[in-house]
């Protein structure tokens, strides 16, 4: 019990580790019990899970490829490219781990170690994929490389242009089919074209593009000429 009609009967353990607990107001009985939580910030609001993993998770600096991360589209494994951390098979060997015994090749062109970088895009396979995919977009990008790609979007991601969304989207899509087909060679031993996999990407974004509305103009005419919108 930690109170009585006398008021609270705090352990004197935790009173001696924690003095704050003998300046709580005794309970009002005539009242009902409402849990409340303070947030961070010392602002007190109703008590929700949400609040409080807020309160309590760990927080950092906000990264300058935010805005990349957040593509309109959803993709997770876009995502956690973009921070290194797609458990290609370089990131496996520091674990001395073999994946089913597969060697750690790359699983299209079998002949350069598995790498983040390597698969995007330095491999033939993937750059060429790559390559039929940025024709589609309206913006002029540095390079084929995902960091420097990641880098001359962050500036203009928030914006929601239409040149910009179409750039992200197309960006996002490639590299989560490539990682996709990638899986699918290496785990289930299915493989599918370049072609296939540029029709893929093309379709989502297609769709996608479908339901979203962009403020009438030259470079949104031209964009809907590309993708095949009415």
């Amino acid at each position: 019990m930690l109170y009585n009609s006398s008021g609270w009967i705090w352990p004197a353990s935790w009173v001696s580790r924690l003095p704050l607990l003998s300046h709580i107001q005794p309970l009002v009985h005539d009242k009902p019990d409402v849990v409340w939580w303070k947030d961070h910030d010392g602002n007190r609001h109703d008590f929700s899970v949400r609040l409080a993993w807020d309160s309590i998770r760990q927080r950092a600096e906000k990264v300058p490829w935010v805005s990349v991360v957040c593509c309109i589209i959803s993709i997770k494994d876009y995502d956690t490219a973009n921070i290194n951390k797609l458990k290609t098979q370089d990131h496996l060997r520091v674990w001395d781990t073999n994946v089913n015994g597969v060697g750690s090749v790359c699983p299209f062109c079998k002949s350069v170690p598995d790498s983040q970088v390597h698969l995007f895009f330095e491999c033939n396979f993937s750059k060429r994929v790559w390559s039929k995919a940025k024709v589609l977009i309206p913006v002029q990008l540095p390079s084929d490389n995902w960091q420097q790609i990641v880098a001359s979007l962050a500036p203009v991601a928030h914006r929601r242009a239409a040149r910009v969304v179409v750039t992200k989207l197309v960006f996002a899509a490639t590299v989560y089919f490539v990682w996709q087909e990638r899986n699918a060679r290496l785990f289930n031993g299915k493989a599918r074209s370049e072609e296939m996999l540029f029709q893929m990407v093309y379709s989502t974004i297609r769709l996608k593009l479908m339901s979203l509305r962009f403020k009438d103009s030259v470079h949104v005419h031209r964009i809907k000429n590309t993708w095949k919108i009415s």
